[in-house]
């Protein structure tokens, strides 16, 4: 039989349904004419992590978002917000500095544009590092920053001041979120292939509690655990 060298449409299956006496079989959720309830695919729902409804009565998982994938440095992390996987700097979220809202500083309002029309309500790691720039040269004089506050995220250690980065040009925010896609590959990702070219001299968030070298130095020395 043919049949067992190929796969069945939807349309076959809905059909020999109809046309059978399988028509209450457990293996597909079929209504009382046969048709068949298809079920949505995590591409379908636009999600990339998560357990999400199927509609069909079911539960889809669209898996977990893996840190590595947008080639971003160790010290950034990602979360699964409503189905996206967002990639994040915790110093900036335990300020409450990563998720927009209307009492953000305006710097991040201007980055991001219309709080209005967005469709994401969180930063982008494109956005996080032009805010950086911003306040790095307001920082320095070179050019005046359009609010005090920019200059308060280098003040707060949440920047770290350099060269201006070349590493995220041409890149969007629609590239940051496709790279978490599990049928995009790193090698095929335009973001992770842009972060190669990240400097560690180059202007950047600070998204780790900075360290003071001294107090280590001179701290407490290695305690054996175990005698």
């Amino acid at each position: 039989n043919e049949r067992c060298y190929k796969f069945m449409s939807w349309d076959e299956i809905e059909r020999d349904l109809v046309n059978s006496d399988n028509a209450n079989t457990p293996f597909f959720n079929v209504d009382k004419d046969g048709n068949v309830c298809h079920p949505l695919t995590c591409s379908d729902l636009g999600k990339q992590c998560g357990e999400w409804d199927d509609g069909c009565g079911s539960t889809i998982i669209c898996g977990i978002c893996d840190g590595g994938r947008a080639g971003l440095p160790s010290t950034w992390r990602v979360q699964c917000v409503e189905g996206k996987c967002v990639d994040y700097c915790p110093t900036w979220e335990e300020k409450g500095l990563w998720f927009l809202s209307n009492d953000s500083p305006t710097i991040m309002k201007e980055v991001a544009q219309s709080l209005e029309t967005r469709e994401q309500k969180y930063l982008s790691p494109i956005e996080a590092f032009k805010i950086c720039d911003v306040a790095c040269r307001g920082k320095t004089g070179n050019v005046p920053a359009n609010d005090v506050t920019s200059k308060a995220f280098v003040d707060a250690n949440l920047c770290r001041c350099g060269n201006t980065t070349k590493a995220l040009t041409n890149i969007t925010l629609s590239d940051f979120s496709s790279a978490h896609d599990m049928m995009t590959t790193c090698g095929d990702s335009k973001v992770f292939k842009s972060l190669r070219a990240l400097s560690i001299n180059d202007t950047q968030p600070i998204c780790c509690p900075p360290i003071d070298e001294e107090k280590l130095l001179k701290g407490k020395q290695w305690k054996r655990l175990y005698s």
